[in-house]
């Protein structure tokens, strides 16, 4: 290859990189923006309340379920109508304490929809039942929850036409509009959380793509051709460097929140991936940064093509009649 072709060509790869870099980051960023709620009603106030901040699609959705069953019981609690009479009211407490035995268990359904997306699911395909069909279950009888999920076993409380759970909420002490809180959506069962060997594409391709471009980069600055190069060699060496830097502590894989109930979940893989990252950045870093104050002062030299006017040649004892134009070029 031409060695004057070497810059443009490592220009070129560190430039798909970091713009490989900002798509990764854009999608990121598109990905949580996108984040289905876990509540038709109050979207994630439950988990903004706890936490100070959104969920993100890394976030356990047992932990943002549990988040929001808890929230809506605590606000249900302190809005009991005034004008609900003793029995329903003793009733709605009843209801209440049942709702919170049930998000403590931290067994929910898994939404099997087959559109991927997030969905309230009544009971799945296991037999496990939502906060809702739980309170009907409990005071009805599990009949009644599985009558309303063969008609609405994917659909929002709030949509449901059934005279049965219109007769249950009105003897409930409960409104549609509290269930409709209670009720939270899951998300697709195919989708992972948090596994253990899940690299994200985009950070696999950036992460080979850079780690390529930086050993290629140290390769090149060890070798003669490299020590001959000129002071963008090391420049562009510690910028991919740096890139590559930056793109290992911005995928860096967070302390997993800490779930309810169960063990929280991990993801070595990308946490391996990121600690390359750190150290073949850091090292490319400080190789070029090295290799810059070590380089030595370029001999300055004229240039290669040179040219002068003056008398034209004569010979030994004539007089120069006219004038000359001389280019000189060195090779």
């Amino acid at each position: 290859m031409n060695r004057h072709l070497l810059p443009l060509l490592l220009v070129i790869i560190s430039l798909a990189g970091l713009c490989r870099l900002g798509f990764e980051v854009a999608s990121r960023c598109r990905a949580s923006a996108a984040l289905g709620p876990v509540n038709p009603v109050v979207g994630d106030a439950s988990f903004v309340a706890r936490f100070g901040r959104g969920p993100t699609d890394e976030t356990p959705d047992v932990l943002r379920i549990q988040t929001h069953l808890a929230y809506a019981e605590q606000r249900l609690r302190q809005c009991t109508p005034e004008a609900l009479p003793a029995a329903l009211r003793q009733r709605r407490a009843h209801l209440l304490d049942l709702l919170h035995a049930y998000w403590q268990a931290g067994v929910f359904p898994r939404n099997a929809a087959p559109d991927g997306q997030r969905h309230p699911c009544f009971i799945d395909g296991a037999g496990r039942i939502c906060a809702v069909g739980y309170l009907v279950e409990q005071t009805a009888g599990r009949a009644a929850a599985e009558c309303i999920n063969r008609r609405f076993q994917y659909s929002n409380l709030l949509d449901m036409r059934d005279d049965a759970l219109g007769r249950w909420v009105a003897q409930s002490g409960l409104s549609l509009a509290d269930c409709a809180l209670i009720q939270p959506t899951y998300g697709p069962v195919y989708t992972p959380v948090a596994s253990g060997n899940n690299i994200p594409n985009g950070y696999g391709t950036a992460s080979a793509v850079l780690g390529g471009l930086n050993l290629s980069a140290l390769a090149l600055s060890s070798s003669d051709a490299g020590r001959q190069a000129g002071r963008w060699l090391p420049w562009l060496t510690m910028a991919s460097g740096t890139t590559q830097l930056v793109l290992g502590a911005t995928r860096f894989p967070a302390a997993p929140e800490a779930r309810i109930n169960g063990t929280p979940p991990t993801n070595e893989s990308q946490k391996i991936l990121s600690m390359a990252n750190l150290g073949v950045g850091t090292a490319t870093v400080l190789f070029g940064a090295w290799n810059l104050l070590h380089r030595p002062a370029t001999t300055a030299q004229g240039p290669r093509t040179s040219w002068n006017v003056g008398p034209a040649p004569a010979g030994v004892g004539q007089h120069a009649d006219g004038m000359s134009l001389f280019l000189a070029r060195r090779f």
